[in-house]
């Protein structure tokens, strides 16, 4: 080469001015010399910087050198891989090496292989993980492999994963929006919320996406004022759905900020009350429930109480009357006074504080009885049809409760015609049960209704209208009497409630006595009457001494203990709740001196006789009203053999009275 450049010099120094020619080539010549020296240098300082991990290796695999930051990033010294003979397939993770095998084969092709994710194993037998790309040098296998270490952007990344996927599967809705309060992202459940999806909210503002002219819309101006200070902001506000519904909403919105500190977006966590609101609404109902249950049955007692005793007073004035006529206006004291009676027990059930007393009824003469109460329940553009068996439909049941069911079924009948139609009550037989049926021609009910149709609380009618509670009172007092519900409905096609109840076997001679009017039974003996109320106190006495009996009243358990009697009284007829020392302990005190004493205990309120096991003591129950012949045949009843008949055995006769005066009204 030195021979050529001798010669052109030569050659330029004879086409004159070629010294000049010469100088340039050779000041090209030094930086492209010095260009080279650069690169070199360069490569080494890459090489030998903390961007990127270098390593070599040989035809054999073995690795030959790499540079501190390949040292650092695997934890190896350079004596380590020399001493060991580290191959670089065994610093590849086992999972890898289909991967490690791919990258060889591109490099046996193209001479390099296109950058792959892979984890190395460090010295300590940790992993991390690298991005490699790899070239074989000239035309050997001879190689260098370059490395980046990403295992912090991986795990980085993989957070961002999580955290994306627990924001997207959130129950509460999210909305993130920007620092000018436009919507830049939704999850799922803010699309279920609101009926608005992603498309739909993304570049929309919240105060444009839903109605502001709702009675708090202003308070998006309110919420933006506090959110720009930094400040965050918390509170409910009701919102419109993409379909219109509202709902009430609980918000927290939190300002984000960047890396100089500066507000550059809001998230926003949202939640819908409307079941919350639902239930606060249900247990304000229950306490008032309960608190008006609580007052009835108070108000029931003292009804109860000022019925027995006017109760009394007509029976004696209808006995002891001189006159057809006295008679007859005694009588009909008598009937109304029965329907005042019958007045609490709606009472009592209404505050389900009234005990299930059951006892034989017929089914049909429910019905009728039901009928009449109807008229009044029902307006005039409501056909009524009472269609009851003229043969005896026998059953067990609470005579009270009966009542509730036929008039719960009524009602919720009548609300579902409310521009008219045709209401049918019906009993008969159905398959050898007993079948109570209430249809009506109203709008019928879908199948997603059909199925809460018993759910407590549930109802389709406005607020105000109903509290839910009508036809789940009635499957809790159908499911009592051993029977069950069947419905029929379609929309647009009325609804049929059928309650099924089981028939009871009853003999016809029993049948036709309970039927008959039964006489005056006369008795004698002592009676300790103990009643606090003057009133029921004084009809009482009067009705014992009518038939017969020799009779000490007093007003307390107190005044009775300090009575000092020539003769033991035969009989205890006592209030249970007494001012100071209740009825019942008065009779056990009083057993205890007099153990032959027969102990007769009555209350108006029909809970009080779960309090006293009077089976199991040998004593009665009287429901407060009662009539004449209940006292009667109950006092009576302590002459027969074996313990004393409880209240349940009483009832009956009690009932039977009851039907008599309904049918007389």
């Amino acid at each position: 080469m030195r021979d050529k450049r001798t010669a052109k010099v030569l050659l330029i120094e004879d086409n004159h001015g070629g010294t000049r020619l010469l100088d340039e080539m050779l000041k090209d010549e030094r930086k492209g010399d010095e260009a080279l020296r650069y690169s070199e240098a360069m490569l080494r300082r890459l090489l030998d910087s903390n961007i990127i991990g270098v390593v070599s290796w040989s035809e054999q695999g073995e690795i030959l050198n790499a540079n501190e930051l390949f040292l650092k990033m695997t934890g190896y010294s350079q004596d380590d891989l020399r001493s060991k003979a580290m191959r670089w397939t065994q610093m590849t993770a086992p999972e890898f090496a289909i991967a490690d095998a791919t990258a060889q084969a591109e490099m046996a092709t193209s001479g390099t292989c296109l950058p792959f994710e892979k984890e190395l194993i460090r010295k300590d037998g940790s992993r991390i993980t690298v991005l490699e790309s790899s070239a074989l040098l000239g035309q050997t296998n001879i190689g260098s492999s370059f490395v980046i270490d990403i295992s912090e952007r991986k795990a980085a990344d993989a957070r961002m994963r999580l955290q994306s996927a627990a924001l997207s599967a959130a129950a509460n809705g999210i909305v993130i929006l920007d620092a000018e309060f436009s919507i830049v992202w939704v999850n799922p459940a803010f699309e279920i919320l609101s009926g608005f999806s992603l498309e739909e909210s993304v570049g929309q503002k919240p105060r444009h996406l839903f109605n502001s002219s709702l009675p708090n819309g202003k308070i998006f101006d309110d919420i933006e004022k506090t959110l720009i200070t930094g400040a965050v902001w918390t509170g409910e506000m009701q919102k419109n759905r993409k379909d219109g519904t509202l709902y009430c909403e609980a918000q927290t919105i939190t300002p984000l900020r960047g890396e100089q500190g500066q507000i550059t977006h809001y998230i926003a966590i949202k939640s819908d009350l409307s079941e919350q609101r639902k239930i606060e609404a249900q247990l304000r109902q229950a306490h008032k429930m309960e608190a008006v249950g609580q007052l009835a049955a108070g108000v029931a007692h003292e009804f109860n109480n000022l019925l027995q005793g006017l109760l009394s007073l007509a029976t004696v004035a209808r006995l002891r009357a001189t006159t057809p006529e006295g008679a007859a206006n005694a009588a009909k004291m008598e009937t109304q006074i029965m329907r005042g009676a019958g007045l609490t027990k709606q009472l009592l059930l209404f505050s389900r504080r009234q005990e299930i007393l059951k006892s034989e009824l017929d089914l049909g003469e429910e019905v009728r009885k039901a009928g009449v109460l109807l008229s009044q329940l029902i307006p005039a553009n409501i056909r009524v049809l009472i269609e009851a068996s003229a043969q005896p439909l026998p059953i067990r049941g609470d005579a009270g409760q009966i009542q509730q069911i036929i008039l719960n079924m009524a009602i919720n009948a009548r609300d579902a015609m409310a521009a008219g139609g045709t209401l049918t009550l019906s009993a008969g037989m159905l398959e050898g049960e007993v079948c109570l049926e209430v249809a009506d021609t109203g709008e019928g009910m879908n199948d997603a209704t059909r199925a809460r149709l018993f759910e407590p609380f549930f109802t389709t009618k406005e607020p105000g209208k109903g509290t839910g509670l009508g036809l789940a009172v009635v499957q809790g007092i159908v499911a009592k009497h051993g029977g069950r519900i069947e419905v029929t409905t379609s929309p647009g096609q009325g609804c049929r409630f059928q309650v099924i109840l089981p028939l009871l076997s009853l003999d016809a001679d029993q049948s036709s006595e309970e039927n008959a009017d039964e006489e005056l039974p006369s008795a004698n003996g002592r009676v300790l009457l103990v009643e606090d109320e003057e009133g029921v106190r004084a009809g009482v006495e009067a009705l014992l001494e009518l038939i017969g009996y020799e009779v000490t009243a007093v007003a307390s358990g107190e005044a009775a203990m300090s009575l000092s009697l020539e003769l033991a009284p035969d009989f205890l007829l006592s209030d249970i709740r007494l001012p100071g020392m209740t009825g019942t302990t008065l009779a056990e005190m009083l057993s205890r001196r007099w153990p032959a004493l027969k102990v007769m205990l009555m209350s108006g309120y029909a809970e009080d006789l779960s309090t006293v096991d009077v089976g199991g003591l040998g004593w009665q129950f009287l429901q407060k009203p009662f009539e004449l012949q209940s006292l009667a045949c109950g006092l009576l009843a302590f002459g027969h053999d074996g313990p004393g008949l409880t209240g349940t055995q009483l009832l009956p006769a009690n009932v039977a009275g009851h039907t008599r005066f309904a049918e007389k009204s």
